[in-house]
């Protein structure tokens, strides 16, 4: 698939080279955890098109739909989705297609997870489908989940959460800490201050401060599928959405839009967390 006719604006927006940016780049700069959303939304507006609609009546027709994308400076904005097939094969197989993206960051942050189909030329709009249902699961936590929630609300450490889970269940928590070279991860080797028998056939919380690009927190998790644990959640204290790695987390303390030069500090008194931006 190629792009022609880019606005020179992208690179204003985005950071990319009218002339030389590529539908790869493009989708690159959607943000991982909406990846699986476009996909779906993609697929349920063929679907949609073809079986409620008709193959006859798609150049009558506008999709619309919303996710988020890395802009220029790093920070991932919450952006509309508008296209408009141009033309079409006798197939009713898409040709070229009109595609704008306008900034609505500054009017929600929140995606509907929803598209819309709205028809031109006189033809009637379907509005706010929802996807959700299709492309995702209801999540349904643990007693023992929603405790570790709950402290992170509340700013705790690590070794408060191990602390706390250890005085309302019989199961033993034990606290260990993995060091990962921050800036040269492939260096050396990461540590593990526990052995291996402790970590065998375990459930691993692993914990981190301020997830920024993601890259210490991937490199924990490829270190730890060394091992044969049973189940591995993420927990971070301050997500700074400004991941560059394909990592997700499962619980998160806080979460910031913040740029490539801002700078968060955390300071643990009393066993909670406060976290400074600067």
């Amino acid at each position: 698939m190629s792009l022609s006719d880019v606005s020179q604006s992208i690179y204003d927006i985005h950071g990319f080279e009218p002339n030389t940016v590529t539908f790869d780049d493009i989708l690159r700069s959607i943000h991982p955890d909406d990846i699986e959303f476009v996909s779906q939304a993609e697929a349920a507006n063929i679907d949609f098109l073809y079986k409620n609609i008709g193959k006859e009546n798609i150049l009558n027709y506008k999709t619309n739909f919303s996710f988020r994308s890395r802009m220029k400076n790093g920070n991932f904005e919450l952006l509309n989705h508008q296209a408009i097939i141009l033309t079409v094969d006798e197939s009713g197989r898409f040709g070229k297609s009109l595609n704008i993206h306008t900034c609505i960051d500054h009017l929600t942050k929140i995606n509907s997870n929803q598209i819309s189909l709205i028809g031109l030329n006189g033809f009637p709009s379907y509005m706010n489908i929802d996807i959700v249902p299709n492309f995702g699961h209801y999540i349904t936590y643990t007693k023992r989940e929603i405790e570790i929630i709950k402290c992170i609300s509340e700013g705790y450490s690590n070794k408060k959460i191990a602390e706390k889970l250890n005085t309302i269940s019989d199961i033993k928590v034990i606290e260990a800490s993995l060091k990962v070279n921050k800036d040269n991860p492939l260096s050396e080797e990461p540590t593990l201050s526990i052995t291996d028998k402790e970590i065998e056939n375990k459930v691993v919380i692993l914990v981190d401060d301020v997830l920024n690009s993601g890259k210490t927190l991937i490199y924990g998790v490829k270190y730890l599928l060394n091992f044969n644990i049973r189940r591995m959640s993420t927990v971070v204290l301050v997500d700074r959405n400004n991941k560059r790695y394909p990592i997700g987390t499962h619980y998160v303390g806080l979460s910031l839009s913040t740029t490539l030069k801002d700078h968060i500090s955390i300071e643990f008194v009393g066993g909670k967390m406060t976290a400074y931006l600067s």
